[in-house]
């Protein structure tokens, strides 16, 4: 839902889902990089998919629409190692699945759900 943080069981799945290529039940930092920048991907995919739909609706006009927002992300590498510092309890160089979900907190300094800047007018 906009403007609140996403499900973070639904999130450390979908990373899991898409990234565990070894399929080893871990992510190592170069898998939790490749999906953090998945991620991202799916931010910004979602943030002009909901723009699009508010000027459907009338509620923005072209103009605002193509104004467009500018966000400023960590590098995938970046975002992997403080994820990777904060999460890796056991020191093993990957995450499980557990510790991935216990990285509530790092996920979110990430930035990862979109903003309620689109439901405000000025």
């Amino acid at each position: 839902m906009l403007g609140q943080h996403p499900n973070s069981e639904k999130i450390v799945a979908q990373m899991f889902a898409n990234h565990d290529r070894n399929n080893d039940g871990a992510l190592d930092s170069i898998e939790l990089a490749n999906s953090i920048e998945g991620l991202y991907d799916q931010r910004q995919t979602t943030i002009l998919e909901r723009r699009e739909s508010l000027v459907e609706k009338g509620v923005i006009s072209e103009y605002e629409r193509s104004k467009g927002v500018i966000t400023l992300c960590l590098l995938p590498e970046d975002g992997a190692a403080i994820i990777m510092k904060d999460g890796d309890t056991n020191q093993d160089n990957t995450l499980s699945a557990n510790e991935l979900a216990a990285s509530v907190s790092s996920l979110r300094k990430l930035d990862l759900g979109t903003r309620g800047f689109l439901n405000r007018r000025s």
